[in-house]
């Protein structure tokens, strides 16, 4: 009904974005999951055209496409995974200090680090370039998102992760217990 009331309020929209993707979380099918997700992705969607300069209406729609990417099919999940890093991009383009738009660079860069090169080779041949990504690279993103807010503590618990696969036990352990 909010909606209705006001079709171009981006916060609103925004905020029922979330709320869709929070409802397919919840979900057990996975047709359901995939209707709620698009529903969610399209209110993203008319975000970023509503404010294509709103940060927030990027990060939204890269958080959208991210959410999506576990629900499709190898193909698009390559596609997805190019847009949620073009999303977060432009999000910290037109604010660098938006500390879940770090953390959202953080985890694609660590989920890219993460496919073998067995599967990054396989994929390659049927679906062109893979981006490149590294634990490094998802170090100094959760790092920044630390920086930015510390009290977030899903940041530390990435971060502590990343620690682990770069053998870094004793950062990570310090992350993990805070």
């Amino acid at each position: 009904p909010a909606e209705k009331l006001d079709p171009g309020n981006v916060s609103l929209l925004l905020k029922i974005a979330r709320q869709y993707r929070h409802q397919a979380g919840e979900v057990t099918t996975v047709e359901e999951k995939v209707r709620l997700s698009e529903i969610g992705q399209n209110y993203a969607l008319r975000s970023v055209g509503l404010a294509p300069k709103d940060s927030d209406a990027h990060l939204s729609l890269a958080i959208s496409n991210a959410k999506m990417i576990p629900l499709l099919g190898a193909k698009e999940k390559l596609e997805a995974s190019r847009n949620v890093k073009t999303s977060v991009d432009q999000a910290l383009a037109l604010n660098p200090r938006n500390d879940l738009a770090w953390y959202v660079l953080g985890c694609w860069y660590e989920r890219m680090a993460e496919i073998s090169s067995l599967k990054r080779a396989a994929a390659e041949l049927l679906y062109g370039k893979i981006p490149e990504g590294s634990s490094e690279e998802a170090e100094a993103c959760f790092q920044k998102a630390i920086k930015l807010n510390p009290n977030r503590l899903s940041f530390s618990i990435e971060l502590g992760l990343t620690y682990a696969h770069l053998g870094k036990n004793e950062e990570a352990r310090t992350n993990l217990e805070r």
